[in-house]
């Protein structure tokens, strides 16, 4: 789904009767990965994450799913609007033009 069609799906979710969820910022996800180089910690620039957690820390959160996931991070470059989001399992970090369809993950609030 589109950047925006995330934020609005995770607004709406309704799930095991809780409905205070919101798509994950770039910094909820670089909490996650831990160790990412300087740009994609302050939001400056795309790069990589290696990692603190190990492989079956990360295989029990998102099993064999190899899937690129919208965050908040919306950003201007130029006159087109990207938001940052997250590979997986290659733990990169980049920016993609809000238009393209790719995955969602929702967090509670």
């Amino acid at each position: 789904m589109t950047w925006q069609a995330a934020m609005d799906y995770c607004a709406g979710l309704d799930l095991g009767g809780r409905m205070e969820w919101e798509l994950p910022s770039r910094q909820d996800w670089v909490n996650l990965l831990g160790n990412c180089e300087d740009g994609v910690v302050n939001g400056t620039s795309a790069g990589t994450c290696d990692g603190t957690l190990d492989n079956k820390t990360v295989d029990s959160m998102f099993g064999n799913d190899q899937n690129t996931y919208w965050s908040t991070g919306l950003i201007e470059a130029g006159t087109n609007a990207y938001a940052f989001q997250l590979g997986w399992p290659e733990t990169w970090v980049s920016r993609l033009p809000i238009m393209e369809s790719h995955h969602v993950r929702c967090i509670r609030k």
